[in-house]
């Protein structure tokens, strides 16, 4: 926390030399040093909504002063890190429908030019945001089915660019927001068997990528995805103790493996949430008759944990 607040430091002063000197190239660059300091503030926790309005102000002078200097890369830049901070501010209930909208319309112009300056990785990061922005306005019940199905073409666009350039790490993001974004359309019945199949398939992919990479904090989010997934299989399925099982194994992946992740908040969070979906689970296996004991004996060893 303490370096980000010497950064700042640091890129106000560089940014004031700069402008003193009417050098607009670095000017612009600090600008954006700054818009993106003052955002990982922001989420660190520190004065949220106003170190995010502070990055809004810093990236739209950098943005303006790129365009000025036709420095194109610059202005992607600007407009690709303005883009993150719009939504932000949304999620923050900041003008959430207004804010929302700048984003993508942020997002659009860098993805636009960082396909014509053949900057993959870029673009595909770019489309990646797209795609989660789409899926938020669709959570807040904004042309719904419409938004998931643009986040989806966004993000198949996404994980093929990552996968021609093999990078397996944006591959594996688009590859999770992907399956989150199936499983909503389930939600909204739409195509529900072959929207959580889609899902099911992406983020099994997915997990076995963060899994290699030792990613733990992306593991347990797709885990847990998984472990929902299958749990609602098992609803429509006829191997309904298959799905069951599969739905244990998720969840008990989850709580395990949870203890790895650094923040305590996080790691609680998500152990929590796992051990009531498998909760759920157990007391269904007992309802079906099945190891009845073994299940049972398991569901209340989880109750007691969570008394302690």
């Amino acid at each position: 926390m303490e370096n980000l607040k010497r950064s700042v430091e640091a890129l106000e002063k560089a940014q004031r030399l700069w402008k003193k000197q009417q050098n607009r190239t670095d000017y612009a660059e600090a600008k954006i040093g700054l818009g993106r300091t003052y955002a990982l503030l922001a989420a660190r926790g520190v004065e949220r909504k106003h170190n995010l309005k502070r990055s809004s102000e810093a990236l739209k002078e950098a943005k303006k002063v790129c365009k000025e200097q036709e420095q194109w890369e610059c202005y992607a830049m600007a407009q690709d890190s303005l883009g993150m901070t719009y939504m932000n501010l949304a999620i923050l209930g900041v003008k959430p429908k207004q804010n929302l909208e700048r984003s993508i319309e942020a997002l659009k112009e860098a993805r636009q030019i960082w396909k014509q300056k053949q900057n993959w990785r870029s673009y595909a990061n770019v489309l990646g945001t797209l795609g989660m922005i789409y899926w938020t306005f669709a959570q807040q019940g904004i042309e719904a089915v419409q938004n998931l199905n643009r986040s989806v073409e966004v993000l198949k666009e996404a994980k093929k660019v990552c996968k021609e350039q093999q990078d397996w790490d944006c591959y594996a993001k688009a590859l999770t927001s992907l399956g989150k974004t199936y499983q909503a359309l389930f939600f909204k019945l739409v195509e529900p068997d072959q929207n959580l199949n889609r899902s099911i398939e992406s983020l099994q992919e997915a997990q076995l990528l963060w899994k290699k990479q030792q990613a733990w904090e992306a593991y347990v989010i797709v885990q847990e995805m998984l472990g929902h997934n299958y749990a609602l299989q098992a609803l429509i399925s006829k191997d309904q103790r298959e799905k069951l099982e599969l739905a244990r194994e998720a969840f008990e992946n989850v709580i395990n493996v949870s203890q790895q992740i650094k923040s305590k908040i996080v790691q609680e969070h998500y152990q929590a949430s796992a051990t009531e979906g498998l909760k759920n689970v157990l007391k269904i296996l007992v309802e079906l008759g099945i190891e009845v004991e073994k299940n049972k004996a398991q569901l209340r060893q989880l109750e007691l944990n969570s008394k302690e």
